[in-house]
C-alpha cells in the first residue's frame, strides 16, 4: 500500500514538473513577434461563482476551454475527496 502511493506520488511530481515546462515554453513562445491579432481569456472560481473575461477575435473558444477545463479540475476536486473520505471511513 504505502508503494502505491509512493508510486502516485512521484507520478504526481514528475506531471507537475513535465506541466511547469511546458508552461514555461508557452511563455517564451508567446513573446516572440506575431502577426496575427491575439486574443486571451480566462475563467476565475472564486468558491462556486465563475469570472468568465476575454478578449480578441477568438475569445469564445478560449472561454469556453478554459470552462472545461476548470468542470474537470473541479470534478477530479470531487473524486480526490470522495477517495480520501472513503478511505478516512475504512480506518474507522
Amino acid at each position: 500500500m504505502i508503494e502505491q502511493k509512493s508510486n502516485a506520488a512521484y507520478i504526481l511530481f514528475v506531471a507537475g514538473i513535465i506541466v511547469l515546462f511546458v508552461g514555461f515554453a508557452i511563455m517564451v513562445l508567446g513573446t516572440l513577434p506575431q502577426t496575427a491579432q491575439s486574443s486571451f481569456a480566462g475563467v476565475i472560481f472564486i468558491g462556486p461563482f465563475p469570472i468568465v473575461f476575454g478578449t480578441g477575435p477568438s475569445y469564445p473558444i478560449l472561454i469556453a476551454i478554459g470552462i472545461v477545463i476548470a468542470v474537470v479540475m473541479v470534478l477530479f476536486s470531487y473524486l480526490m475527496y470522495r477517495g480520501a473520505r472513503k478511505q478516512y471511513e475504512k480506518l474507522q
